[in-house]
């Protein structure tokens, strides 16, 4: 039995490591076993210490957070996976988790007092707060355009709803575009219910981007002095 620092391949130890390895074309290779169960601690290993290292040569269902490669007993007593850019990409894309909720409610938005019908006016560009972004774990929302940045190519599902009012009760048509690249992709036309005095609408979509497209939303309403009340937007790598 050694006590104190030890060390493989150099005469040379640490203060600060118990056993300190050397060699410049080797490396440490961790036991080998299939963890299929994040909380089993039974098998493969019978009542494993916290920090106990494997490499995991199974693929679990993703509802186990594990996936092959270096997996650790954690202080909640469960295997868990080491954290990669591949394995957080896993995550995100077969259990469908949004890579966007933009939810904009918290505050009603300016009135546009004139409207597409016979006022003639635009078609208006939807504009997010940083408080009204929910989730965007890839920060693709850039607030200083109101645009989202694909950050890795892909097919994607694109959910835009919005809820719009006019001070008059007038009625009319809302109406919903999605512009990627800066040309329109694709667009819907939103039904108005009186009793709620509100015009509704939902632009839904897949499609195939690369990374560094940008999509924009815009909206309008037929009748002047309209604003929006709700707005949603869901992001979904599929």
């Amino acid at each position: 039995m050694l006590y104190g620092q030890s060390s493989i391949g150099d005469k040379n130890t640490s203060e600060v490591a118990q056993l300190n390895l050397e060699n410049s074309n080797k490396g440490l290779l961790l036991p080998m076993t299939s963890v299929t169960e994040s909380s089993n601690g039974v098998l493969p290993v019978q009542s494993p210490a916290v920090g106990l290292w494997l490499y995991n040569k199974a693929q679990a269902p993703i509802s186990q957070n594990l996936k092959k490669g270096i997996t650790y007993w954690g202080a909640d007593a469960h295997y868990e996976a080491m954290a990669t850019e591949d394995g957080i990409h896993d995550i995100l894309t077969d259990s469908h988790i949004p890579l966007l909720v933009l939810s904009a409610k918290l505050g009603q938005k300016a009135t546009v007092s004139c409207g597409t019908g016979a006022c003639g006016g635009s078609v208006q560009k939807l504009v997010a707060l940083a408080s009204e972004i929910i989730i965007d774990p890839f920060e693709g929302w850039l607030l200083t355009s109101s645009s989202y940045e694909i950050v890795e190519g892909g097919v994607y599902v694109i959910e835009y709803s919005t809820e719009l009012s006019n001070s008059s009760n007038q009625g009319g048509t809302s109406f919903l575009r999605m512009n990627l690249n800066g040309s329109s992709y694709g667009f819907t036309f939103g039904r108005f219910v009186s009793a709620m005095n509100r015009a509704y609408g939902t632009f839904s979509t897949v499609v195939r981007v690369n990374e560094g497209d940008v999509f924009d939303f815009y909206y309008s309403y037929t009748a002047d002095n309209y604003r929006i009340q709700e707005a949603t937007i869901n992001i979904y790598r599929y």
